[in-house]
Order: C-alpha cells, then sequence, then structure tokens
C-alpha cells in the first residue's frame, strides 16, 4: 500500500492532510512532462562533450521533484529519473494516448524530431490534451505537426536549444507550471 502512496504523491508528507479528490486533482490537474526517449536524443548538442539527453537530465534536475515525468520512444512509461539511455523510435501518438489513460490533462512535450506514427493519429491522439511543446531538434524548425498539434490542442509551441536556451527552457517550463519552485 505505502508503494502506491509514494509513487502517487511522492512522499507521505505531501500527501498529508488531502482527500482523494485532492490527490487525484494533483495528479491529473497538473501539467507533466512528456520527454522523447528517442535514439536522436542520445546524439550530441553543439557540446560535443553533451548529448541531448544529458542536457535533459540537467533541465529536468533543476525542475520540482514531484513534477511528473513520462519518456517516451517505442512504449511510454512514467519514470522518477532519466536513467535509461535513450533508444527506439518517436512514438508520439502512442504517448498521446498513455497519458491520456493516466487521466492527464496537461503536457509539456520536448521532443527532438518528427513523429514516427502517422501525422493523423498524432492529432488524433492529442485531442483532448492540452500540449506546450519545446523542440529541441537539429535545425531550428521540424516539419507542420508538432505546431498544428500545439495550436490544436491550446498550447505553445517553442523551439529551442538544449544547451544554449537552458535557463530560458527551466525559467518557461516553471511559467506552466504555475511558476512551481
Amino acid at each position: 500500500m505505502s508503494s502506491n502512496i509514494v509513487r502517487m504523491g511522492g512522499t507521505l508528507s505531501s500527501l498529508k492532510g488531502k482527500g482523494l479528490a485532492d490527490i487525484i486533482k494533483q495528479r491529473t490537474g497538473r501539467p507533466v512532462l512528456l520527454l522523447d526517449g528517442s535514439g536522436s536524443m542520445g546524439w550530441e548538442t553543439k557540446d560535443p562533450e553533451k548529448s541531448r539527453w544529458e542536457a535533459l537530465n540537467e533541465i529536468v534536475a533543476s525542475l520540482p521533484g514531484d513534477l511528473r515525468k513520462f519518456v517516451f520512444s517505442n512504449a511510454c512509461k512514467e519514470v522518477f529519473s532519466l536513467h535509461d539511455l535513450p533508444s527506439g523510435g518517436t512514438r508520439l501518438a502512442s504517448a498521446f494516448a498513455h497519458v491520456k489513460s493516466e487521466g492527464i490533462r496537461h503536457v509539456i512535450l520536448i521532443t527532438d524530431g518528427e513523429p514516427t506514427e502517422p501525422e493523423y493519429r498524432c492529432v488524433d491522439e492529442a485531442r483532448g490534451l492540452k500540449v506546450d511543446i519545446f523542440y529541441v531538434g537539429p535545425g531550428d524548425e521540424p516539419t507542420d505537426v508538432l505546431k498544428r498539434i500545439a495550436r490544436q490542442c491550446g498550447g505553445q509551441f517553442n523551439s529551442v536549444d538544449l544547451v544554449m536556451d537552458q535557463a530560458l527552457l527551466v525559467s518557461s517550463i516553471r511559467g506552466l507550471l504555475g511558476g512551481a519552485q
């Protein structure tokens, strides 16, 4: 039982005095990170000593510890740390379906590439979510699918560099979280 309580809220002290409705709202109402864990995230950044995954780890480490994180590639799963090395494809539609099945309504997506599933599936599965997107891939802009998803889902689209814009990315995510420290 206690492992379920810890999984639901992070720590027992963060749940003290909260009813089930409060816990459910905390888990489903607050934005979550949806992180691209595909193989290309292991590629180097403009800093040849650092991969995209390593830069993303630094960013995630500076965000609130109770923030829920989901990593997706060929599958999507909730994680508590980013220790697995990136691999696989960018199955974005499946990731959207997974977080919706968890009752989540708002995701902050960080990805470096285009989905490997058909565009229409990604757009369709994103319906019902608010999706804010940070594109961290090579080049300045991806094709229109990510922008279309953000626009359709009432979110923002931003193209940022994981190394050069790290402080801006952290600040932007904190803003989307409502200023959570």
